[in-house]
């Protein structure tokens, strides 16, 4: 399970002008910790029978969690 966490800048907002939005090599003024990764993502299929895959783009953070069921298993780590 993974959790998407926004950061506070304005590269995040779409109604700002902001050039070069999506470059990783520019950090964000506001929060130059946090990093360019991928939001949401929606697979739409065509007529066609081909698929369309649309990401969002967002500055921010990312949480993962790992869980083990055994306890054999969280104990050899």
């Amino acid at each position: 399970m993974s959790a998407h966490i926004y950061a506070w800048v304005k590269e995040n907002n779409w109604r700002a002008s902001v050039t070069d939005r999506y470059d990783k090599t520019r950090l964000p003024v506001g929060d130059p910790d946090c990093k360019l990764g991928a939001g949401r993502s929606t697979t739409k299929e065509l007529s066609d029978g081909t698929t369309e895959e649309k990401k969002e783009l967002i500055w921010g953070y990312g949480t993962g969690v790992a869980a083990a069921t055994a306890l054999s298993m969280a104990m050899s780590c």
